[in-house]
């Protein structure tokens, strides 16, 4: 999927959105199209965190922010929406977020409907976290999916809303996207044709769809069915096996060669097994190649002091799978510029929580590009560890809105966010950055 950015969305969930598209590659051996992130309907008041046009459909994702993450989440498109079993609620009242993002939706299609008929589904995407999304059958009828998003979420997602076959042309697709965003980089015809468009206006009309129907057209068809979703009818694999005769005959002589070769292919399994057995208790490890991904984590918290304020080390995690933990442009950099190592912290002080990222690269060069990929705004950062779940009770769940810092030595860049403890937070709170600058000192040894 070719990715093109035009703006940056408002909702948090929209880096999450990001990073799971461009986890899915490019190439229409995956999933292919192309998205356009932050894209704004004419007369909107706000984009919407992307337009998946893909060769058989056309996919608005719109982003929801939850106030928590959640193991499930009820969430109806009319009704009370549940988080572990909570209502959610706000000022006004019960809360259901998909009221307006079902608008803001349905402004991109209802522009998109007059200018082809392309399948049309709809995406709601919602964040921090959720392991688990109940949605009404009746729900999903409409060409709705509500998921977190995720490479695996979102692809599953787009093969029950998109048909199989039917392919759109380059041409028909670029004059779709110049009509509705004429702002955009233009993708070239062959990276189109690499992501599953074709390469000339076949006329073609999709075999099967998934239409997304508005409130009103479902309020007149109480007996709506279930649209069928025809699933692409997997390619047969290729063993390397050469087709074998139904019926065939071995010889008496050649039945004990076998024999005999099978005992000797035994004893050297046995063998090879013995071995390496008891080189694993000399040398413990796994056998084989060894994993190239290592995790440590220490739970100790030792305190370390800086310009006369302490901070008490919360989490500390060190591995080096750079790219698994980064989002947004950062993540797509890392995943052609491999790191050597990546140990990230939280940090308490007395007023305020302290995220701390140190990446290593190979040499002092790599490590500067690094730094000047991650200190432009809006073009992703790595996970803090409250993110992935190592929060302390009564710390952030979040760095949203944190104030940021850098700093460079040598082959290392240290990233550095920080928010109060117990109050909003601004990125340009000229004391929450003192906080944050000062905390390029803390060690993570």
């Amino acid at each position: 999927m070719r990715l093109v950015r035009l703006a940056d969305p408002p909702a948090a969930i929209s880096r999450d959105i990001r990073a799971a598209l461009l986890g899915l590659g490019t190439g229409a051996d995956k999933l292919g199209g192309v998205a356009l992130l932050g894209h704004q309907p004419e007369d909107a008041a706000t984009p919407i965190e992307a337009l998946i046009i893909l060769p058989t459909g056309i996919l608005a994702v719109v982003g929801i922010d939850l106030p928590e993450p959640g193991l499930k989440v009820t969430a109806p498109l009319d009704g009370q929406w549940l988080v572990d079993g909570w209502p959610l609620v706000s000022e006004d009242g019960p809360a259901n977020p998909a009221t307006d993002a079902m608008r803001r939706a349905e402004e991109a299609l209802d522009q998109i409907a007059a200018l082809t008929d392309l399948p049309r589904g709809i995406i709601l995407a919602i964040g921090p976290y959720a392991e688990k999304v109940e949605q009404p059958d009746e729900d999903r009828r409409r060409g709705v999916r509500i998921l977190h998003p995720t490479a695996i979420s979102l692809t599953a997602a787009a093969g029950e809303l998109t048909p199989r076959g039917g392919a759109r042309s380059v041409e028909e697709i670029q004059k779709l996207i110049d009509t509705i965003s004429p702002q955009w980089p233009k993708v070239s015809t062959a990276d189109m044709v690499g992501e599953g468009f074709t390469d000339a206006v076949t006329g073609e009309v999709a075999s099967a769809s998934t239409v997304h129907l508005k409130r009103s057209e479902l309020a007149v068809r109480p007996g709506a069915q279930p649209v069928a979703v025809v699933k692409p009818v997997p390619n047969k694999e290729k063993t390397g096996r050469h087709n074998l005769p139904s019926t065939f005959s071995v010889t008496r002589q050649g039945a004990i060669v076998l024999t005999v070769l099978l005992v000797l292919v035994i004893t050297l399994l046995i063998l090879a097994l013995t071995v390496g057995l008891s080189q694993r208790d000399n040398n413990p490890g796994p056998l084989g190649a060894p994993d190239t991904t290592t995790t440590q984590e220490t739970t100790d918290p030792p305190e370390s002091t800086v310009d006369g304020i302490t901070y008490e080390r919360m989490a500390l995690v060190k591995d080096d799978d750079c790219v698994g933990h980064a989002y947004g442009d950062l993540q797509q950099w890392l995943g052609s510029h491999q790191c050597t190592a990546l140990n990230r912290a939280l940090f308490r002080a007395t007023q305020a929580a302290i995220s701390v990222s140190v990446i290593t690269m190979p040499d002092a060069a790599a490590a500067e590009a690094l730094q000047k990929v991650a200190d432009q705004n809006g073009t992703g950062s790595v996970n803090d560890l409250a993110k992935d779940g190592k929060a302390w009770p009564g710390g952030p769940t979040t760095f949203d809105n944190a104030a940021y810092a850098s700093s460079r030595d040598r082959d290392s860049v240290r990233i550095v966010r920080a928010v109060w403890l117990g109050k909003p937070s601004s990125a340009t709170d000229p004391k929450l950055r003192d906080q944050a600058t000062r905390a390029l000192k803390l060690s993570l040894s």
